[in-house]
């Protein structure tokens, strides 16, 4: 059968997804949690399509790219643009990064405390901004969202602490590690 030039792909253009058609997308966050309150919160926010571009393991050791070192070097700043909050652990990985940051609370519930959310997209568009402006990025950066954890005490601050310490170290075994399936 020939297929006219007018006929080529005129039967093959599906109509866009309404709304209710889209497929939803999950929320992770903790459903009546006061993301601006006092605490501590481990986030992990991976790079769009799970990309390398951060940097490379060598010897168990993390070894970044010059995008790999705008990522930490602004993760290092944002005590500087939210009052009231401050990082601890962190690791930039090949293709995502774990920190914990501490919202250390201020004296009044209305002193506009960033919450999470505000702080993480904040970084975020902060590395993609001032990484488009060194050209270390072309295209998307990040994967949409971030999966956070609230930390619960002490004892779940130290094994998240020691769980990125030791994150370059399981990268030979990550599901996300593109050399693991060669």
């Amino acid at each position: 059968m020939r297929v006219s030039k007018d006929d080529v792909g005129a039967r093959f253009i599906a109509p866009a997804p309404t709304a209710d058609q889209r497929p939803q997308r999950c929320n992770t966050r903790l459903a009546g949690f006061d993301y601006s309150q006092a605490g501590a919160f481990f986030v992990t926010v991976c790079t769009a399509g799970r990309r390398c571009l951060f940097g490379n393991i060598v010897d168990d050791a993390m070894v970044l790219t010059p995008i790999g070192r705008l990522v930490q070097e602004v993760w290092e700043e944002i005590p500087t643009h939210h009052e009231g909050v401050q990082t601890d652990a962190f690791m930039v990985m090949p293709n995502h990064v774990h920190g914990v940051i501490v919202q250390v609370g201020l004296e009044s519930a209305m002193s506009g405390a960033p919450t999470l959310g505000e702080v993480v997209r904040a970084w975020k568009a902060r590395v993609t901004v001032e990484g488009r402006r060194r050209a270390l990025v072309h295209g998307p950066l990040w994967q949409r969202g971030y999966h956070d954890h609230i930390v619960r005490d002490d004892q779940d601050l130290d094994r998240i602490r020691r769980y990125i310490d030791d994150n370059p170290m399981a990268w030979a075994l990550d599901e996300e590690n593109p050399l693991r399936h060669r």
